[in-house]
């Protein structure tokens, strides 16, 4: 607990309070407060709020270094995903570049807003606490963050999707209005719907009462 302590300040000093070395801090910071908890009130306290106090590296300055890396990659593959939808819908599309959507009369850049990057974040979040409040299995907890890229790219997707079809058809006014800066809160609601669908299933999937029932129906 010590050395991990040194070491926050070590590293805070050395990187001047800036840089990706402060996630580093932070991250052994919080790891060092479960520490202390976890040998001064015993372990089965700290099993019980380890996820509470790991949580807290959400505080940290995460999205700012995802944007530099992965956000342009984000960007590009929500236009492909909406371009897939709009393709099989019949409309005719095509790229301007790799993240803007174009059809003559018409076109959606998909720009950092739209990247998907804020939604990534908020489900992951919201799976873990989900999670750890209805206190499922493991492997449950584990499938359902797997699937949380895959959902909220789709989403994301079909999100673009829409905004694209409001400005085809209604103009700038349409694109830009309530859909655009309401519609990442709305989708939360069927996703947050389906997470708890997917946590159900994978439930009884994964309880031993089922695997016991298998050999007796056959």
């Amino acid at each position: 607990l010590g050395a991990m302590l040194i070491c926050c300040a070590a590293i805070t000093g050395l990187s001047r309070g800036d840089g990706p070395w402060m996630l580093l801090s932070g991250c052994l910071g919080i790891a060092a407060t479960w520490l202390w908890v976890d040998y001064v009130w015993g372990r089965s306290l700290g099993r019980h709020l380890a996820l509470p106090i790991f949580f807290t590296t959400f505080a940290l300055p995460w999205e700012y270094y995802l944007r530099a890396t992965i956000q342009v990659t984000l960007q590009e593959w929500t236009a492909d995903i909406a371009m897939i939808i709009l393709k099989a819908c019949g409309y005719t599309v095509w790229y301007f570049n790799a993240y803007t959507i174009d059809s003559g009369p018409y076109y959606l850049i998909v720009n950092e807003t739209c990247s998907g990057i804020n939604m990534l974040v908020s489900l992951v979040m919201y799976t873990l606490i989900f999670g750890w409040l209805v206190k499922s299995q493991i492997r449950t907890r584990f499938v359902l963050l797997a699937m949380v890229f895959p959902i909220a790219m789709l989403a994301n997707g079909l999100r673009v999707t829409a905004i694209y079809l409001l400005g085809f058809y209604g103009g700038p006014e349409w694109a830009d209005g309530f859909w655009h800066t309401g519609s990442a809160y709305v989708l939360f609601v069927p996703v947050f719907w389906f997470i708890y669908v997917l946590n159900g299933f994978f439930e009884r999937r994964f309880s031993p009462a089922s695997h016991e029932r298998q050999p007796q129906e056959e």
